[in-house]
Formats: structure tokens, sequence, C-alpha cells
């Protein structure tokens, strides 16, 4: 009997502590960009350096990222969701995953506002007018 009562203490402990973290992670600030066109939305991510998450290591020029959304994003940041679904710590393959299954427009994809990673590399790729 006290097996089962210590038991349903964790599950008690453990579902409040899940709770919490998601309320928590819902106060986070977030920039939306939902996109519109068909086809690719033209960010190259990558996983980010602890390996839990992916972020945005660079906006391809001519793109619907640069064109529509060239105010909000930026590299470094941090996808948290991807229509509708949480992205924390999902590997690069999930997330690219959850992109790919979703080619219907409207897309939103949500990014964490206050995870920018300053060390992701910039490379300038001028534009054939320059």
């Amino acid at each position: 009997a006290a097996t089962a009562v210590g038991s349903q203490i964790c599950d008690a402990a453990a579902r409040q502590a899940t709770e919490t973290m998601h309320s928590m992670a819902s106060l986070r600030p977030q920039l939306s960009v939902t996109f519109v066109r068909e086809g690719p939305l033209g960010m190259n991510l990558t996983s980010c350096r602890d390996g839990a998450g992916v972020m945005v290591l660079a906006i391809q020029p001519n793109s619907q990222a640069a064109e529509d959304h060239a105010t909000v994003l930026q590299t470094g940041l941090v996808i948290s969701e991807v229509a509708g679904q949480p992205m924390d710590g999902l590997s690069y393959q999930e997330v690219t995953k959850a992109i790919a299954g979703h080619p219907a427009r409207p897309l939103t994809v949500k990014f964490w506002a206050d995870a920018v990673n300053p060390d992701v590399t910039i490379y300038h790729q001028p534009r054939s007018d320059e």
C-alpha cells in the first residue's frame, strides 16, 4: 500500500512539474511568422549546439523568408513551434520533418524571441545587382 501511495505522489509531482514547465514556457516571448506562399520557406536550419532544438543558420536570398519576413527573421533564432506543435528539445530531423509535413499554406512558425544564438556565422551573399 505504501508503494502505491508513493507512486501516486511521484506521478502527481511529475504532472505538476510538467504543467509548471508548460506554463512558464508560454510566458516566454515568441516571434510568430506565417508563410502564405507555396514552396520552400527559405531558411537554412541547424541543430543548436547542445543538440536540443533547431535554429536558423541562414536566410536564403530571394526567398519567402527574405522577401516577406526580413524585418522579423534573423540568423540564430530558435524554433519554438511549427503549426501549433511545440518543438522544444526536438532534434533537427524531427523539426525539419514537422515543417516538411505541412506543405499546405499558411504555415505558422514561432521562434523564441529571447533565444538568439550569437555564435552563428553569417555569410553575405551579394545580390546579382550589387
